[in-house]
């Protein structure tokens, strides 16, 4: 068993983009805010990490439709300020404290203001590390949310939130998020203004790719273009069997 390191699953396409530039781009992630008791769901920018047991790897990515992972040292994630999220049942008092506080500062916000006070910005990133035990989860291939619950808890998930320093959009309403041209345009503007999760080589502890075709190109790839030993490439690039 190994618990050292986070998964990071994906796409090949997307693992090729992270290889290249050496970096997590952040996305928008669609989530129920039916237990805040709010009107409106909420869609946060975040890189998500799973830390998982090397045997939990093969169902986690059947689950989410991806075909590829990047299992990063664990040690990385805490220097660059990645948190575990908080699960909690949403009838506990937990819960209904956060309810609260949220229900009062969005009494004491002034709607006609288009900057987000401090202690709405603060509160929103209190929001992005909070996660229910269970519930429905966001599929955007088929935009719409997942028809069974799914116990989130066994998920065991990481984030990196963007701090961001200039009113850039680490958050978006409903609308905005199913605006995938407005999505897209946000996402890249934080990008493009720095808002990514850097790493070097030594930080991956292991690759998973689906194939014996994308496990050649990645090799290729990291050995011809990113000049790594060919050893030690070999030995860390790994096809999902």
């Amino acid at each position: 068993m190994n618990m050292t390191g986070l998964y990071h699953c994906t796409d090949f396409e997307s693992l090729l983009n992270i290889l290249k530039s050496q970096a997590f781009w952040p996305s928008y992630c669609y989530e129920r805010a039916e237990y805040l008791e709010i009107p409106e769901d909420f869609a946060f920018a975040m890189v998500c990490f799973a830390d998982l047991l090397d045997v939990e790897i093969k169902p986690h990515l059947k689950k989410f439709n991806k075909d590829c992972y990047l299992h990063m040292n664990k040690e990385w994630a805490k220097k660059n300020g990645l948190s575990n999220v908080i699960y909690y049942n949403k009838i506990s008092v937990v819960a209904a404290l956060f309810r609260n506080i949220i229900k009062e500062i969005i009494k004491r916000t002034n709607p006609k203001k288009d900057e987000l006070s401090n202690e709405i910005r603060f509160t929103s990133l209190m929001m992005a590390y909070f996660k229910q035990y269970e519930g429905y989860y966001w599929n955007d291939k088929k935009s719409r949310w997942s028809e069974q619950k799914s116990l989130f808890y066994t998920e065991r998930e990481w984030r990196y939130i963007p701090i961001v320093q200039n009113y850039e959009a680490f958050y978006l309403s409903p609308n905005e998020f199913l605006d995938r041209t407005f999505r897209q345009m946000k996402r890249k503007e934080l990008i493009e203004h720095g808002y990514i999760l850097k790493f070097v080589w030594n930080d991956i502890e292991h690759i998973g790719v689906h194939s014996f075709k994308q496990w050649i190109i990645i090799c290729n790839y990291l050995t011809n273009r990113l000049n790594y030993n060919i050893i030690e490439v070999i030995k860390k690039v790994k096809i999902i069997f």
